[in-house]
This record gives C-alpha cells, structure tokens and sequence, in this order.
C-alpha cells in the first residue's frame, strides 16, 4: 500500500512540478519582503501586484505565495508579521497553561489545541489555509474556548484556596474554630443543668 501511494503521488513528474512551482512562489515572495520590509505591499495585494515583481515564468502564476509567514511579511512587513507571530505565540502559551491543569477536562482541551496550533505553524509553512474563513474562524473559537477554560479554572482554583484557608487545622491554631458539635452541646446544658439543681 505504501509503495503504491507513493508510486502514485510522490514518484511522479506532477509532484517535483509542485515542488518547483512553490519554490518559485517561496523566492517571489521572498524577494517582495526585501523591497517592503517595513509595511509591505499592502493586505490581500499580492496577487494584484505580483505581475510588477515576478522576473520568471511562474508555473503557479497568478497564485499567492504557498507560505503564511512569507504572504503575511511580504503584503503587511515586519510591523504585520510581527503582530501575527506575537498573537500566535501568546494563544499557543496559554494552551500550554491550560494543558497543565488539574482539572482532566481542561487539561485535555488544553493539550489538544496546543497540538491544533502546533499543526498549523507547520502546515502554513506550505498553506496560506489560515487566510481562508473556516480554518481562521476555527483558530479564534480555539483560542476563545482557551481562555474561557482558563478564567473556569482559574476561578474554581481560587475558590479550593478559600475553602483550604478556613478549614480547620489539626492543631487548631491560626484557624477560626468550627461549629459546635451536637452531642458536646447536649452534655453542655445537661451539665449545666444539674449544677442548677
């Protein structure tokens, strides 16, 4: 089976055409990000302005460069790459925080959209798909549905402090003192009362 997909999708002339086809895109965009590195060429340009810096024949001609980081440096700069690679570390780091919770629930959240971002910081190495609107949609529920687990747990930790805090200690001490206990109370007034008497 192996032999055979690979036979079929690899060993093929189509499939060096495709490697070569992104390369080429991969240098065009490149090359853009060189002459407008600051604010680039502007968001969503590149295929209307590529004809102005393509100096080869493109296979893919007409087709946006098959690379996030490279799409996103070349039309928005460093100032637009930069601001994209800061949300996607700081959604990846709170995953991670959410993957070490104690809670089973929110750890496995946590650790699957973890994998999720992860996936995709490899993957639009060769895609732009986080320019298309259901895989972005998808990354924002992702990164919603982190935080609202995260402030979940957050509060219910904060609520196990308090609890701990004012149970009583096995000594006693530094610790506000428990209700009376029925049976002591009993003996209490039973004694009380025969002192009465």
């Amino acid at each position: 089976v192996i032999t055979h997909y690979y036979s079929t999708d690899f060993a093929t002339s189509h499939f060096s055409e495709e490697v070569q086809a992104r390369a080429q895109l991969n240098s065009l965009g490149a090359h853009i990000f060189r002459l407008h590195p600051i604010a680039g060429i502007g968001l969503n340009n590149f295929q209307q302005v590529m004809d102005n810096y393509n100096t080869r024949n493109l296979i893919f001609d007409g087709n946006p460069v098959h690379n996030l980081i490279l799409l996103q440096g070349s039309e928005t700069g460093i100032l637009g790459l930069a601001g994209m690679i800061f949300i996607g570390v700081v959604f990846l780091v709170l995953a991670i925080r959410l993957a070490r919770s104690r809670d089973p629930l929110f750890a496995a959240i946590g650790t699957a959209v973890a994998i999720a971002y992860l996936f995709w910081y490899v993957e639009e190495q060769l895609e732009f798909s986080l320019r298309e609107d259901a895989p972005l949609a998808l990354f924002w529920i992702l990164a919603g549905l982190t935080i609202a687990c995260l402030r979940i747990a957050n509060a219910e930790a904060a609520d196990a402090s308090q609890v701990a805090s004012s149970t009583p200690s096995s000594n006693g001490t530094n610790k506000p003192a428990g209700p009376a206990r029925p049976g002591a109370l009993s003996a209490a007034t039973g004694n009380g009362s025969s002192a009465a008497r």
